[in-house]
């Protein structure tokens, strides 16, 4: 199956990192709040407040009213998962602001 690919975006870590149709399909169907976020996570890739190092993948935090986390895996090609939580995850810090 050709993975369509939805976005493209260099992230404030110099790398570009895509997403495709089917990991945005499924963030949304497991995260539904998120389906008009697509350009805040752009958004966060490119200007994240943080950057931190958990588990094989990179997590970016943006601070909206609560944090946007969308997390790259660890070759930083790829988006994993995108979500809204209310505090920031736990891992090593790699960028900060």
């Amino acid at each position: 199956m050709l993975k369509v690919i939805i976005l493209t975006v260099e992230t404030r870590l110099g790398n570009r990192v895509s997403l495709t149709e089917e990991r945005w399909n499924h963030i949304v169907s497991r995260h539904p709040e998120m389906a008009g976020y697509l350009e805040q996570v752009k958004y966060t890739l490119e200007t994240p407040d943080c950057v931190l190092f958990n588990n094989e993948s990179y997590l970016y935090h943006k601070k909206l009213k609560d944090y946007l986390i969308v997390a790259v895996d660890g070759n930083q090609k790829f988006i994993i998962t995108a979500f809204i939580s209310d505090t920031m995850k736990k891992g090593d810090i790699i960028w900060k602001a």
